[in-house]
């Protein structure tokens, strides 16, 4: 089966309150969405018999164009699981700079993908076209990086990166984070307007049933774990999550309903 990170961490949730033989269910994709460690590790702990493989694609590139296997899944290399994996045989990837310079290993920046699988053009739309384009790659609007393995690792959307008092926070690692305190069930971080920080690091927080937590547990649980300049400015608890039929977090509509309110 298919599932999205959020769909799996139901599946999981639901597996420690309702046990039930998985055994049957012996390959697991998923993508669509960064998955948190915490997550993954706990998937292949409660579903020992169920091989994961993680995809990462467009639409615009035909569907997958990176895969991890499940034998690169290793318990025991917890850096590796965050990997999306390598490129498949038929697609070159490389990372660049805002300038286009090719970045070395271990550092950040756009995910560029060529290869035959590629569309040729947006129908009609020859300026959406140019936008993600450049030199015969396709700009992905992902920022990661590539280990010396060749092995990809997303960090999150670079449109969605934060910049707080000039540092510059991705999102999915607070994520990360905030999702290896037990009493989460789902959290997205976005930046919102702050006149003294330009962004403050805000965090939405839906909590596990019956679960109790507070934003100054919360905030010492994450300084072990991440820079103080990453530590939410602002928690919203919230009763539901806005999700997209798909499973993903809809943060366009977090910021919607909070934009108009500033983080002090």
């Amino acid at each position: 089966m298919f599932a999205a990170p959020v769909l799996i961490n139901w599946f999981v949730q639901r597996l420690h309150t309702e046990p039930r033989d998985t055994s049957s269910l012996k390959l697991m994709l998923y993508g669509a969405s960064p998955i948190p460690p915490s997550v993954l590790r706990d998937a292949m702990e409660i579903m020992p018999n169920t091989g994961f493989q993680h995809l990462y694609g467009m639409t615009e590139a035909g569907g997958t164009v990176v895969q991890m296997a499940p034998s690169e899944h290793d318990p025991g290399n917890p850096e590796r699981l965050k990997s999306c994996g390598q490129p498949r045989f038929n697609i070159d990837l490389r990372i660049e700079n805002e300038s286009g310079e090719v970045q070395p290993v271990g550092a950040v920046g756009e995910v560029m993908i060529r290869g035959p699988v590629l569309m040729s053009e947006y129908w009609r739309k020859p300026e959406a076209t140019a936008a993600v384009f450049r030199e015969g790659w396709y700009r992905t609007g992902d920022a990661g990086y590539l280990d010396e393995d060749g092995f990809l690792y997303i960090v999150d959307r670079v449109k969605d990166m934060i910049i707080t008092g000039g540092e510059n926070v991705y999102p999915a690692e607070v994520e990360n984070a905030l999702y290896e305190h037990n009493a989460v069930a789902m959290a997205a971080v976005i930046g919102l307007p702050d006149s003294n920080w330009g962004e403050a690091v805000t965090a939405f927080i839906q909590r596990q049933p019956d679960a109790t937590l507070t934003e100054t547990e919360l905030r010492q649980f994450l300084r072990s774990m991440i820079a103080g300049y990453k530590i939410p400015k602002r928690i919203e608890f919230v009763e539901e999550m806005p999700l997209t039929p798909s499973n993903k977090i809809r943060k366009h509509i977090l910021r919607e309903r909070f934009t108009t309110r500033e983080v002090s």
